[in-house]
């Protein structure tokens, strides 16, 4: 039962990153988390169920620790580098939906 759900998925996940590349250039944190959840789904055993749910909870502690955790970082960093009386500029595309 794993390996048909190993397979299958895998063949999504090759499906979905050929459709990315094709529609801009794949970053190495893109590259990185797929062979991360490679790894994972290989190591992967139970019923599907199981294998769905362990897989929902990889992805949950994976966003927290390389996504928000990173985030929070940054955030402390830069929080330590502006004082009051600077003058902070940011930037934004915007992208009409229609």
């Amino acid at each position: 039962m794993n390996e048909e759900i190993s397979r299958g998925l895998d063949s999504e996940i090759t499906r979905s990153l050929v459709f990315l590349q094709k529609c801009r250039p794949v970053s190495v944190s893109m590259v990185n988390v797929v062979k991360h959840l490679r790894a994972h789904l290989t190591k992967t055993k139970g019923t599907e169920a199981q294998v769905k749910e362990e897989l929902a909870e990889w992805i949950d502690i994976y966003v927290e620790n390389q996504l928000e955790k990173a985030s929070e970082a940054i955030s402390m960093s830069v929080r330590q580098k502006i004082a009051d009386g600077d003058v902070i500029l940011t930037y934004s595309w915007f992208v009409p939906l229609y």
